[in-house]
C-alpha cells in the first residue's frame, strides 16, 4: 500500500499498518521470504485493488529480483479496461513466465472478468481467488458455485481460498471444510480434464499443524504471512 509492505489483519485495510522491522520495504520483506526459502510469492496491491493505481514498476521489481517458481499477483482485476490491461501486459513483457494473475470475487465484475484475463494472459497464468468474510462469499454477482464452475470450464491454474476476516489474526485454519469441498469439485466428474488445478488458502495460520490440516483438507499450498515475522520481529 503506497510502496510500502503493511501487515494486513482482518480485511480492515485502513487499519493497515507498514511492517516496521523491514523499514516498509515491498522488496526487503520479499528478500526475507526468499532466505528463508519460500519459492512462491503472493502479492496483493492495495492500490490497485482499493484504488485502480497499480504499481506497476514495483510488481516488476520484485517479480526480477526474486526468479520464484511463481509469483501470485492480485492487481483488482475487475475486468476489460485500458489501465489494468497496460498493467497486465506490461508485467507479461517485463517478467519471467512465473509471473501469474488472481481473479478475485471481491474485485471481478462478474464472472466473465475472468474470460477476459484469461485470454490476455492464458487461462494457465490465472487463478481464482474465492474470497471470504467470516466464511460467506464476497461478491453480490454470481453463487460461489459458478464462480467456481468458470475456473473449471477455463481450466485455470488453481483455486485461491482466502478468508479475509482471519488474515493475520491466527485465528487457525477456517477455511479447511470449504477446500476440502472445493477439492471434490474439482476432482469430481465435471472436471476430469483439470486434475491438476491447485487450491491454495490461508489466513491465520499458526503453526505446521495448521499447514498439515490445510493439506489434509486438499490444499497444494498454504498462504502464510504473520508466522513467517516473528523470528524478525523478537530480533528486533
Amino acid at each position: 500500500m503506497n510502496d510500502a509492505a503493511v501487515h494486513a489483519v482482518a480485511g480492515k485495510r485502513s487499519h493497515y499498518q507498514p511492517i516496521e522491522w523491514c523499514g516498509h520495504s515491498p522488496l526487503r520483506l520479499a528478500e526475507h521470504y526468499w532466505q528463508l526459502g519460500v519459492s512462491r510469492l503472493y502479492v496483493a496491491d492495495l492500490d490497485a485493488i482499493l484504488h485502480g493505481k497499480v504499481q506497476t514498476n514495483l510488481l516488476v521489481d520484485i517479480a526480477n529480483q526474486f526468479p520464484v517458481d511463481e509469483l501470485l499477483l492480485d492487481i483488482g482485476w475487475k475486468g476489460a479496461c485500458d489501465s489494468q490491461i497496460a498493467a497486465v501486459e506490461k508485467l507479461l513483457q517485463e517478467t519471467g513466465k512465473s509471473t501469474c494473475f488472481i481473479a478475485a470475487t471481491e474485485s471481478a465484475r462478474d464472472t466473465d472478468a475472468i474470460d477476459e484475463l484469461a485470454k490476455l494472459a492464458d487461462p494457465s497464468r490465472v487463478f481464482l481467488s474465492l474470497d471470504l468474510r467470516g466464511g460467506k462469499t464476497v461478491d453480490n454477482t454470481a453463487p460461489e458455485s459458478e464462480w467456481i464452475e468458470t475456473a473449471i470450464r477455463l481450466n485455470l491454474a488453481g483455486v485461491i481460498v482466502l478468508d479475509i476476516a482471519a488474515v493475520g489474526t491466527g485465528a487457525g485454519p477456517v477455511t479447511a471444510d470449504r477446500c476440502r469441498t472445493i477439492a471434490n469439485t474439482l476432482g469430481g466428474p465435471i472436471s476430469r480434464q483439470s486434475k491438476h488445478q491447485r487450491i491454495y488458502s490461508g489466513g491465520g495460520v499458526r503453526t505446521l499443524a495448521d499447514v498439515a490440516a490445510l493439506v489434509d483438507a486438499g490444499c497444494h499450498g498454504c498462504l502464510v504471512g504473520t508466522m513467517l515475522h516473528e523470528s524478525e520481529v523478537r530480533a528486533t
